[in-house]
C-alpha cells in the first residue's frame, strides 16, 4: 500500500462522514414530530417547571433546616441544664455543701448560678 491510497481513504471517510451527517439531519428536520417554535415553547415550560420545583425544595430544606436547628438547641440547652445539675451534685460532695435540692429545667436558675460563679471567681 503506499501513501497515495492512504490519503484517499481518508478523504473517502471525511466525505461520507459528512454526507452522512447532513442526510441525518434532514432526516431529523423532516420527521421532527414538531416544530422548531413548539420544541421552544416545550423546553421554556420544562425549565420553568424545573425552576419552580427547585425554588420549592430549596424553601422546604431551610424550613427542615431551620426545625433542625431548633431542635439541635433546644437539645444543647437541655444537655447544658443536666450537665450542670450533675456538676453541681459532684461539687456539693467535693465541698461537702449541700447539694441542691431541685433545679429549673429552663435555665434562669442556671443562669444565676453562672453568673455568681463568675463573680467569686
Amino acid at each position: 500500500m503506499s501513501d497515495s491510497n492512504n490519503g484517499s481513504d481518508v478523504g473517502a471517510f471525511l466525505a461520507g462522514f459528512v454526507i452522512g451527517g447532513l442526510v441525518g439531519a434532514a432526516v431529523a428536520l423532516i420527521l421532527a414530530p414538531q416544530s422548531g417554535e413548539e420544541t421552544r415553547q416545550q423546553l421554556r415550560q420544562q425549565s420553568d417547571e424545573l425552576r419552580s420545583r427547585a425554588s420549592q425544595s430549596a424553601q422546604e430544606s431551610g424550613d427542615y433546616l431551620a426545625g433542625a436547628r431548633s431542635r439541635l438547641q433546644d437539645a444543647g440547652t437541655d444537655v447544658q441544664n443536666r450537665a450542670r445539675i450533675v456538676l453541681d451534685a459532684g461539687r456539693a460532695r467535693v465541698t461537702g455543701a449541700p447539694a441542691p435540692s431541685s433545679r429549673m429545667m429552663n435555665g434562669t436558675e442556671i443562669q444565676n448560678d453562672q453568673a455568681e460563679d463568675s463573680a467569686t471567681s
